[in-house]
């Protein structure tokens, strides 16, 4: 993940319903997703094989997104779980790391 860059962050953001619905820590969480999605194809190596992570999507861990987010653990997995339900993100996970794809990237 870059730290440089920026992204377009729309007003009409405030009228959505997932960010209606979600409280403080989990609207962290969303947009911390947002900043750590990837803004153009990135190579990875994930699971033991080549991945291409697309825009839109990036591979971390909840301990990443905690620190990245500065909320709990709690709240991290409850904004994830939230975000899925919403159909914002997807994500796949295994023992190692998680894929996140925020879906209307």
């Amino acid at each position: 993940m870059s730290s440089s860059g920026f992204i377009k962050l729309h007003r009409r953001l405030l009228d959505s319903i997932t960010w209606q619905q979600s409280a403080p820590p989990q609207k962290a969480v969303l947009i911390t997703v947002l900043l750590m999605a990837n803004h153009a194809p990135q190579a990875w190596r994930w699971q033991g094989q080549n991945f291409t992570a697309q825009p839109g999507q990036f591979i971390t861990s909840i301990p990443k997104l905690v620190k990245n987010a500065g909320v709990s653990e709690k709240n991290v997995r409850t904004a994830l779980k939230n975000l899925v339900a919403m159909k914002f993100i997807t994500e796949q996970t295994t023992k190692h790391g998680r894929l996140i794809t925020v879906v209307n990237w």
